[in-house]
């Protein structure tokens, strides 16, 4: 059994199991049968920021296999997790692009407004309402 499935051998080298649906996809129906090989069929859908997979089922369905998605929420640590941790590589992009203007705040440089502007607004980034999720991102000058 593979995945809730029984794993079968056909003719040659080609071993029938979830990993070689790409190679049926390339046989007719009777080529397909032939070898005991079947299509999956993948719907699968679109997660939200607060879901994640959970098992998937394999059923047969004539020469189909078909695989139902099963989405599940996240715990609430799960989300704090995930928010920690986009919140950690926003903060970071943002510390790179201040430190790529760092030659502006240099003692013999005279930065321009623009430029001041822009570094304040990066150093902001993090009061943002929508922060980590919604970034505007200031535009160089």
């Amino acid at each position: 059994m593979k995945d809730g499935l029984p794993e079968r051998e056909a003719i040659g080298n080609i071993t029938w199991s979830p990993n070689h649906f790409q190679t049926a996809e390339s046989l007719s129906d009777d080529e397909r049968s032939q070898f005991d090989l079947y299509l999956i069929v993948d719907n699968q859908p679109e997660l939200t920021a607060d879901q994640k997979w959970g098992e998937s089922t394999y059923a047969i369905n004539g020469t189909n296999v078909i695989r139902t998605w099963v989405v599940v929420d996240k715990t609430t640590e799960e989300i704090a997790a995930d928010t920690a941790a986009l919140a950690a590589s926003v903060r970071s992009e943002r510390d790179e692009l201040i430190k790529a203007t760092d030659y502006y705040a240099l003692t013999d440089v005279t930065m321009n407004a623009a430029m001041t502007t822009y570094r304040q607004a990066l150093r902001d980034i993090t009061d943002q309402a929508g922060f980590p999720n919604t970034i505007t991102w200031p535009i160089a000058p």
